[in-house]
């Protein structure tokens, strides 16, 4: 019979030392709880971002940092507790159907603009996989009324209030013949 490589007594030690350098989760808990699991994707590389946690904090990665050639975001990774704030904002948007819980800053001309030219790419781009079958039908018409109820949205945030001046025109006396 061989011996082992190592002993037991050095084995068990190692292994309770991995148990306790485990994180501890709450009784009857088999996964840790992250906000973005899945849903974050890489602006650089498009790959997934990885959840960890780490000294207390849960933290996000793009997927290329587990990868011997890393993105630019696969080298730095982003603390849950600085991305809640911004989901905050977006989930409580009173156009996507939220309730604001605190004012927000209007949104300047300009962006609105960008965000309705940025909205007008998305629906083209989503045109053209639906030709190319990337996606089906269904897909293609949920999506599409979805973009364009965000573009609306958008669309009536930039509609200014008309001058007094050009109401007074519009609705100036009418000729009778």
């Amino acid at each position: 019979m061989d011996s082992p490589l190592v002993e037991d007594v050095l084995f068990q030690r190692v292994q309770d030392r991995l148990d306790a350098k485990q994180a501890k989760l709450p009784h009857g808990t088999s996964k840790r709880e992250f906000a973005f699991r899945g849903l974050l994707w890489c602006p650089e590389c498009g790959r997934r971002f990885h959840a960890s946690h780490n000294f207390g904090i849960n933290w996000y990665r793009c997927g290329s940092g587990e990868t011997t050639q890393q993105c630019p975001m696969g080298k730095n990774a982003l603390k849950e507790s600085e991305l809640l704030p911004w989901a905050d904002k977006i989930l409580t948007w009173p156009p996507l159907g939220g309730t604001p819980t605190r004012k927000h800053e209007p949104m300047q001309q300009e962006s609105v603009v960008d965000a309705v030219a940025k909205l007008d790419r998305m629906i083209k781009r989503l045109g053209t996989r639906f030709q190319a079958e990337e996606v089906t039908e269904k897909e293609y018409h949920s999506e599409l009324a979805r973009l364009r109820l965000q573009r609306d949205a958008y669309v009536a945030m930039a509609a200014t209030e008309p001058d007094p001046a050009d109401r007074a025109t519009l609705a100036g006396p009418v000729e009778h013949r």
